[in-house]
Parts: structure tokens; C-alpha cells; sequence
């Protein structure tokens, strides 16, 4: 381009054109717009990524997240961009974006303000809970008002993290924080000291936790133990269909019997000593519990006219159970009802030694006392007086009760039946007399687990790694029964246990001890426990079972009952029966 000379020596350039000027100044206007849009997007993807990463979560990906972990962070950075991937569609950001950002390197540079911030911020928050909990308001206030002053600037410090400003108010908040940290820990708000008063704290919690547990355990041992209200009902509308029918016990004849079809001349016994036929045996005092028992036997089976059913009641519960059963007879089986009572002849306080333990006072101190339940070190179960009730023992005398008999299946009350059992009639037992469900898995339901093993009279003479078995569905060789004295050796266990120092609870243990090497495992499908305590029982086994059994405290006719089994037992019950609604029994 030329030039004109001036004086001097210098050249100056000529004036450009006017709309020359206007292009280049529009060109230059336009390029300052495009960097501020691409500057502000900038801005707006790196808040994005800080404020909607979840936390703890790492930018990098996830097969590479562990191996980073001991490294510098700063040398996990890579890649040429990482996927961010939340409730919103999958982002990729820039790594070197990123790594040129202020705000990302202070937090990756453990030497940083705002690194060192956001852990006096955590640890504060700690000092201001255990504040709160030494009742010191004032101190707490003033560390709350930091905490949040320091969360406020971090908040802020992610748009302005080159002002010098920024740096100055840092070093002001990490000022602040670390005086009222340090005076937190000159109030003894140290790590020490926090430690004792949290294991005080869970001490308390465990101790208060301990004594709801044990309140619990004994509300829902008193409502096993106790009749509901409509039952109640139930039995007092029996009774006085009894005392209308039937105004002397004598006037009907004993034991009670229901046969279907009897031939003419047949004695009304005969099917009840015919070995033929498939017996099986309840000791109860809860007339519902049976029907259902028996009701859902009956329509389990291919040929319910070869079951006989002996329930065996006491005498008080002995009238309802005649008239319930005179209204909802068995179908095509028999059955009849006894009283425990009648049997007096030959059971007796002489013959069994848990009557003559009944009767002494220690006995009835344990089992019968209030005091002696709460006050005991025993968990309060062991007092339950429905282990030393003698239907609870009658299952120890089958052969007295069934001479005549060579096999009896036992089924406890609280047990329905859902397949046919004729099968297990016919189970070869290879000698034992004993055949049931075995419950040892692992370490539990072991032989110890039930009976004292620190004691010489059974150290040495019994396993106690053996595994232990189930009541509820047992099938009895009589006849190997009667061989063996399983009876005897019954009362031998039982005179030695006066003391309650061989075991404390049930019929259990001293089953384990009289059937011991005389018991046949059988199938586990054939009797599936669990569903009176255990709400996460596998409902394909349930519905495989043949019997399933509510042990444990939360019966299915109780208000306790697991409601996810209850209706496995309800469609047993006769609804259909007035009295059942006229008492609200459901």
C-alpha cells in the first residue's frame, strides 16, 4: 500500500473507506458473541455436572473406578470424555474440559481450599450433632450458623473461582471453621470422647431394645396361652347346647363316637381297634383347631372312609367338642372323643411322673407363678404351663391309650393336612419306632441345643450333635414301641429332670432322649414347619407339603397370626356354622 510522506521521515496509512470501518467492527462484535455463547454453554455443562452427579459417584467409568481409587486422581483423567449417565439423557463431557476447569482441580488437589472447606464442613457437622446431643445450644447455633456460611460459599465459589476475592472469603471461612473446631474438641468434643458416648448410646439402645423384645415375647406368650374372646363365646354357646341336650356328663356314653354307614349288628368299636384302617390320634382342648385338623385330613384324602380319628380332650373342653363334632361330623370317617379323665385307671400320679411333679410345689411355683416368670433368669417360655399339662404328655403313652393298635399317625392341633397320608401308612420304617421330620440344618436344632450337656448324666451317653426331630406329625410304630419300653425310659428322663436341670421347655427334649437311635427320618415335603413364627417360609414348599404346622406362638386362630399362611388354615373352618358368626369368630 503507498504511503504519502511527511516531514520527518514517518508514513502514515491512508483513511480506509466508512463502510470498510463498519464491516470490520461488525466481524469483530460478531466473534466477542460467539465466545461468550460458547463460554456461557461452558459455564452451564460444568454447573450441570457439579450439582447433578450423584454423590460419591465417579466420572470415570466403571471398570476402571477401583483402579483408580489409590492413584492421584489427577492421572485417572485419561480418556478423551466420560458419559455421565442420570435421570437425564446421557451427557458427554470433555475431559480436558474438565481438567482446565478451576473448580474440578481444587476438589481433585487434596491441598485445596475448597477441598479443605468441604472436610472441615463434615467434620463440623459431627461436632454439631454431638453438640446437640451434651445439650450445648449456644455452641451448636454458632457451628450450625458456620456450617451453613461455609456451604453457602461453596455454593457460590463454583462462578468465581479466579476472583481474588474468593480466595480471601476462603481463607475466612476455613478460619472460622477451624476455631470452632477447635474449640470443640477444648469442650471435649474429641474423637475419644465421642466414641464413649456413642457406646453408651447403643448400650442404652440395646438395653431398652433388650426390654422391648422381652415385653414382646411375653404379650405374645400370654395371648398363646390365653383364649380369644370370641372362642370363648364358642365354647359357652357349646356348653349350653350340652346342658340342654345333655344335663349329666353320665347320660352320654364314653367315649363319644361318630361312624358313618356302620353296618346293622356292627359294634359301634369295631372300627376303632381295626387294624385295617388308617388311625390317627389328637390330644387338644381347642375344639376349632381340631375341626380344622380333621375337616382338611378328611378332604385331603383319596378314601377318607378308612380314616379313624381318637381325639382325646379334658373334661371341661369334653362338651363342646361332642356337640361341634354332633353338628360337623368327619364325612365318611369315624372319630371319637375321650376324656384324659377316663383314663385315671391306669394314669395316675403312681404310673406318670409328671403328675406327681405337678402336684409338687416347686412345679407349680415354676410354671403357675407371675412372679417367677418375670423375676426368673429363664426366658419366659420355659414357665408356659402348657408344657406340664398332661394332654401335652399323652403322646408318651399311645400304646396304654391304643392297645389294640400296631400303627398311629400323631398329629398336633395346630396342623392342617393338605395330601393324602395313606402313603405314609405304609412307610417302611426299618426298625425304628419313630418316624418324623428331621430339623437339624447346620449347627441348629442339635441335641444341645435342647438339653444341658454340662450335666454327667447325659455327657458321654447321647450325642449332642445329633440332629433333633419334629412333633406335629409323627408316625408311631405301637408294636416296636412297646418292645423298645420307649414309655419307661420316657419316665426315667423325666424323674431325672424334677430339678429342671437336664432341659427346661416342652416334651421335646425328652422325646429326643426316649426315641433316641429309634427314629426314622422321613421326607421333609411331608411335614413343613415354621408357620406359627417364620413370615418368609418358601411358598412352594408350603403348597408341596402334605402337612404344614404352626409351631410357635402366632396360632392361625389368633389375632398374631401371620397373615400371609392364615388363609392355608381358615378354609378348614365351618364358617357355615351360626354360632361362628354370633361370636365374631373369622
Amino acid at each position: 500500500m503507498h504511503l504519502p510522506k511527511i516531514a520527518g521521515g514517518f508514513s502514515l496509512p491512508h483513511s480506509p473507506p466508512r463502510h470498510s470501518r463498519r464491516a470490520s467492527l461488525r466481524h469483530r462484535r460478531q466473534r466477542c458473541t460467539v465466545l461468550l455463547v460458547a463460554a456461557s454453554v461452558l459455564v452451564v455443562m460444568l454447573l450441570f455436572v457439579s450439582l447433578h452427579l450423584p454423590s460419591g459417584d465417579s466420572l470415570l467409568p466403571r471398570g476402571k473406578q477401583a483402579a483408580s481409587t489409590s492413584a492421584d486422581p489427577r492421572s485417572a483423567l485419561q480418556a478423551s470424555s466420560v458419559t455421565i449417565n442420570g435421570s437425564q439423557p446421557s451427557i458427554r463431557v470433555s475431559l480436558a474440559t474438565l481438567r482446565a476447569d478451576p473448580t474440578w482441580q481444587q476438589l481433585l488437589d487434596p491441598d485445596s481450599a475448597v477441598r479443605q472447606l468441604s472436610d472441615q464442613i463434615s467434620l463440623g457437622k459431627a461436632y454439631l450433632a454431638r453438640a446437640r446431643d451434651a445439650g450445648e445450644k449456644e455452641f451448636g447455633d454458632e457451628m450450625e450458623r458456620g456450617v451453613r456460611a461455609a456451604e453457602a460459599f461453596l455454593a457460590r465459589s463454583i462462578a468465581i473461582p479466579s476472583q481474588a476475592v474468593y480466595k480471601l472469603e476462603a481463607r475466612a471461612h476455613i478460619a472460622n471453621m477451624s476455631a470452632l473446631i477447635l474449640q470443640a474438641k477444648e469442650m471435649h468434643y474429641d474423637i475419644v470422647a465421642a466414641m464413649a458416648a456413642l457406646k453408651e448410646k447403643v448400650a442404652k439402645a440395646e438395653e431398652k431394645a433388650s426390654k422391648a423384645s422381652a415385653q414382646a415375647t411375653l404379650a405374645s406368650q400370654v395371648v398363646s396361652e390365653s383364649m380369644p374372646k370370641p372362642m370363648t363365646c364358642l365354647y359357652m354357646r357349646l356348653a349350653r347346647e350340652w346342658a340342654l341336650l345333655h344335663p349329666s356328663l353320665d347320660t352320654v356314653r364314653h367315649p363319644f363316637q361318630i361312624h358313618h354307614n356302620l353296618p346293622p349288628g356292627t359294634p359301634n368299636n369295631s372300627r376303632l381297634v381295626d387294624t385295617s384302617l388308617l388311625h390317627l390320634c389328637v390330644f387338644s382342648d381347642n375344639v376349632l383347631a381340631v375341626s380344622a385338623a380333621v375337616n382338611s385330613t378328611v378332604l385331603s384324602s383319596s378314601d377318607p372312609s378308612r380314616l379313624v380319628f381318637h381325639v382325646i380332650t379334658d373334661a371341661t373342653s369334653f362338651p363342646a367338642f361332642v356337640v361341634w363334632f354332633s353338628r360337623h361330623p368327619p364325612g365318611l370317617a369315624s372319630l371319637e372323643v375321650r376324656r384324659v379323665e377316663g383314663e385315671s385307671g391306669w394314669l395316675n400320679a403312681s404310673y406318670a411322673p409328671v403328675l406327681r411333679q405337678m402336684q409338687e410345689a416347686g412345679a407349680k411355683s415354676f410354671y403357675f407363678s407371675a412372679a417367677a416368670a418375670v423375676e426368673g433368669r429363664e426366658p419366659i417360655k420355659f414357665h408356659n404351663p402348657k408344657y406340664m399339662a398332661l394332654l401335652n404328655h399323652l403322646r408318651f403313652y399311645l400304646p396304654q391309650l391304643f392297645p389294640s393298635l400296631h400303627r398311629m399317625l400323631f398329629l398336633d392341633d395346630d396342623v392342617i393336612v393338605q395330601k393324602d397320608l395313606s402313603a405314609l401308612f405304609s412307610l417302611e420304617m426299618n426298625g425304628a419306632v419313630n418316624g418324623a421330620v428331621e430339623t437339624c440344618k447346620g449347627s441348629f436344632h442339635r441335641f444341645h441345643r435342647y438339653l444341658n450337656f454340662t450335666d454327667t448324666r447325659l455327657r458321654g451317653r447321647f450325642d449332642p450333635e445329633g440332629c433333633a426331630w419334629a412333633y406335629g406329625m409323627n408316625l408311631f410304630d405301637l408294636d416296636g414301641w412297646r418292645g423298645a419300653n420307649v414309655t419307661g425310659t420316657y419316665h426315667y428322663w423325666q424323674e431325672q429332670n424334677v430339678d429342671h436341670s437336664l432341659w427346661k421347655l416342652g416334651t421335646l427334649p425328652p422325646g429326643l432322649l426316649a426315641f433316641n437311635g429309634l427314629t426314622h427320618a422321613i421326607d421333609p415335603s411331608w411335614h413343613v414347619l415354621g408357620l406359627g413364627y417364620n413370615p418368609h417360609l418358601d411358598m412352594n414348599a408350603i403348597s408341596k407339603a402334605a402337612a404344614i404346622h404352626w409351631n410357635g406362638n402366632q396360632k392361625p386362630w389368633l389375632k398374631i397370626a401371620l397373615p400371609n399362611y392364615r388363609s392355608l388354615w381358615t378354609k378348614y373352618v365351618s364358617f357355615d356354622d351360626p354360632w361362628l358368626s354370633e361370636c365374631g369368630v373369622t
